[in-house]
This record gives C-alpha cells, sequence and structure tokens, in this order.
C-alpha cells in the first residue's frame, strides 16, 4: 500500500509541469534567494509560536532579545534555531526543485544509495583535513581590517565572540535529550539543509549558467561561507565548502556531501558530549603548534590522497537502484 502511494507520488511529479522549468538558471537563484527570505520570516513565525506554545515565555521578551546566559532560555533559542535553518536553506531547496523540475530528488542530485569505500574516504578525509583547518581558523583569526575599517572590525569580533558564547551555551548538557537535539540542531538539519541549499541547488544551477564546474564550485563555496556571516571563520569554511562542492561534482551524487557534512558538525557535538569542554580545546590546536608548517604540510599531503581515492573511486559505474522516474 505504501510502495503504491510512492509510485503514484513519483508519476504524479512527472506529469505535473514545473512552473520554473524552463528559466534561466540565474532567474532560479533568485527565486531561491527570494524563497530564502520569505522562509526566513515565515519560520521564524511558527518558531515564535511554537516557543510560545511550549516555554514560559512572553512575546515581549522574544521580541527583545533572549540572554543565552540564562540555562532556562537555551531551550527557547534552540527552538529559534532549528526553525530559522529549516526555514533558509532545507524547505526553499524542495521546494525551488519542485517547481524547477518534474524530479526533484534528481533535481537535487539525490541517488537511490551510497557506496562503503568512498565513505570511508570521505571520513578519513574529513579526519587527516583537520590540521590543515585548524592552520586556516588560526590565520583567518589573525587577520586584521586596515585602521579606518577599526570601527568594524571591533564589531566584527563582538559578534563572533557572541556567537562562539552562544555555540558554548548550546553545546553545554549532560543528558541524552541535549545530546539529542544538539544532534539535529548542529548537525543533521545543517547537513542537509545548507548541503541541498549550497550544492543541490546554487553549485548546480551555477554550473548550468556558466558551464564551468570548478568556477560553480568555487562560488558556491564563497557563497557557502559569507553567508555564515562570519568573517573570521570565512577562509576555513570556504576550504570545507571547496571539499563538499568537488564531492558532489566528482560523484554527482549529494548524499557524498550530505554524509561529510554531518559528521564533520557531529564530531564536535559528541567530542563536547563525552569528553569535555578540553577535548575541543585539544583538537582546535592539532595543527597550530610551533610545529604547524609540518602538520599542515602532511595535512595537505593526505588530503590530497584522499581527494584522489574518493574520485577514483566515484569514477566508476555505480551499481545501485535508481529512484522510480531517474
Amino acid at each position: 500500500m505504501f510502495l503504491s502511494g510512492v509510485e503514484h507520488f513519483f508519476y504524479f511529479c512527472q506529469m505535473r509541469n514545473p512552473v520554473l522549468l524552463n528559466w534561466h538558471p540565474l532567474m532560479q537563484l533568485l527565486m531561491l534567494a527570494l524563497l530564502a527570505i520569505l522562509g526566513f520570516f515565515v519560520f521564524m513565525a511558527i518558531g515564535i509560536i511554537s516557543s510560545l506554545v511550549m516555554f514560559s515565555v512572553s512575546f515581549q521578551d522574544l521580541l527583545s532579545g533572549l540572554d543565552f546566559n540564562d540555562p532556562g532560555m537555551i531551550p527557547i533559542l534552540k527552538n529559534l534555531q532549528i526553525w530559522q535553518s529549516l526555514g533558509i536553506f532545507f524547505v526553499p531547496s524542495l521546494v525551488l526543485a519542485w517547481m524547477a523540475s518534474a524530479r526533484p530528488w534528481s533535481f537535487l542530485g539525490l541517488k537511490a544509495g551510497v557506496r562503503l569505500r568512498p565513505v570511508i574516504w570521505v571520513l578519513l578525509l574529513l579526519a587527516v583535513s583537520m590540521p590543515l583547518m585548524n592552520q586556516l581558523i588560526t590565520w583567518n583569526q589573525n587577520m586584521t581590517l586596515p585602521d579606518f575599517m577599526s570601527g568594524i572590525e571591533e564589531w566584527i569580533r563582538e559578534r563572533e565572540d557572541i556567537a562562539a558564547e552562544l555555540t558554548g551555551s548550546f553545546l553545554m548538557g549532560d543528558n541524552t535529550g541535549v545530546l539529542l537535539v544538539n544532534i539535529l540542531m548542529i548537525a543533521l538539519i545543517p547537513a542537509f539543509g545548507e548541503e541541498f541549499f549550497f550544492r543541490g541547488v546554487m553549485q548546480s544551477l551555477l554550473g548550468r549558467w556558466f558551464r564551468n564546474t570548478h568556477l560553480a564550485v568555487i562560488l558556491a563555496s564563497i557563497l557557502f561561507s559569507a553567508l555564515h556571516f562570519q568573517f573570521y571563520g570565512f577562509l576555513p569554511r570556504f576550504v570545507l565548502g571547496l571539499i563538499l562542492g568537488y564531492l558532489f561534482a566528482w560523484t554527482g551524487n549529494l548524499w557524498y556531501p550530505v554524509l561529510a557534512h554531518f559528521f564533520n558538525n557531529l564530531l564536535p557535538v559528541m567530542a563536547y558530549y563525552f569528553y569535555g569542554e578540553e577535548v575541543l580545546e585539544s583538537m582546535d590546536k592539532m595543527g597550530a603548534s610551533m610545529m604547524s608548517w609540518i602538520w599542515v604540510g602532511l595535512s595537505i599531503f593526505l588530503s590530497a590522497i584522499a581527494l584522489y581515492q574518493i574520485k577514483q573511486l566515484c569514477s566508476r559505474p555505480e551499481k545501485v537502484r535508481s529512484l522510480p522516474g531517474d
């Protein structure tokens, strides 16, 4: 019964006439931006309403801002964060894919399966690239703006300090419920939402527009990093975007960057929960020590090997079952 319903759903998808099907990629990108803006307001309203219903908080408190140093406010902030992530990235991507293609899953690059060996190499890539990423973080944080922009620099650093404190507040907690919510909020939703948005839709449309895979990957990575609005984390996030972008370009399967993004975000959540803040600090220092150039060089070398293996493995035909209608 269920499978029959799924088959009818995909049959309906193929029979309909998507309104954005013949639009230029630039116009589809502009529609994606419009959907993201609309999604922000709609889902922020949903987050506010759900917070009023579920928590002991007044509408005035929500409008005036919540104190993340107050443990009682953290669940409310998490609820708002979850709805915001869904509204800005996840839902607009699905809506755009539905409006632009009779086969939304194929439009997003979602194939029916992944292979174990490339997944193992993806996990190894995340591990061996850690020293490089940490050194990029150090370089990025030591960057300074020109003297005439000192006021802007001070404001940026204050915003990023607040964001870091908020993330620390989110990670605090020693029960399973907190862990599951953090996995959902920090790892699962961003992995799906941001990969659907930046790789599945944006990178694909940029590739169709410019007919250049490398340019599409680079532009999507720049936007991926810039739209997090964290200047002093721009460089490592841009490199992460390149890795995720090429994973998608080489495999043609969005599940690989989704899994990579998920495990990349999951690691600090699990490390903090089981071992505490000290482990995160140790992880952050890996590759940023006195022997940093040795660590970074080794990290680049091993990362290149992992990327090469992934590309080689995924250039071979995949023997996986396609989705109905693909």
